[in-house]
């Protein structure tokens, strides 16, 4: 039973450490008019990468997996309430960034006097959001 324990949490760590690795490579595509050594490519890379909810849902089953691996029979009470803590945090951190409101669609229509009608959606991880109706010159 320990081998596939120890199966199972190796197998969730590679997975999850490839998906923060893609999820970083998409970040990177925030950066792209900055130049190349630009003292803002890193915040502008990190903080892309950290707003995405699913960023902690991958750290959380990275955690998992090294918690299947290192759990032993007589692990001490200590050790479990710090997996614990840590899970909560990363709840807390998930669901501040799913709460965060983001543009999902913008579309642009021309009305008959030269004006146009604008009509963006604002949208949270949760699909919750509300509709925004503009006329720009």
């Amino acid at each position: 039973m320990r081998a596939m324990r120890i199966f199972i949490g190796v197998l969730l760590m590679l997975g999850t450490a490839c998906l923060l690795l893609m999820g970083f490579a998409f970040a990177t595509l925030s950066a792209g008019g900055l130049e190349r050594g630009a003292p803002e490519w890193w915040p502008t890379v990190l903080g892309a990468m950290f707003e995405a909810p699913e960023t902690f849902i991958l750290i959380a089953g990275m955690m998992g997996g090294v918690g299947l691996c290192l759990y032993r029979p007589g692990m001490t009470r200590t050790e479990g309430r710090l997996m614990a803590v840590t899970g909560v945090i990363l709840l807390g951190l998930f669901l501040q960034a799913a709460s965060r409101e983001q543009q999902w669609m913008e579309s642009r229509t021309p009305n008959l006097d030269g004006t146009r009608h604008v009509v963006k959606k604002y949208c949270n991880w949760f699909n919750q959001g509300r509709t925004v109706e503009t006329d720009e010159p």
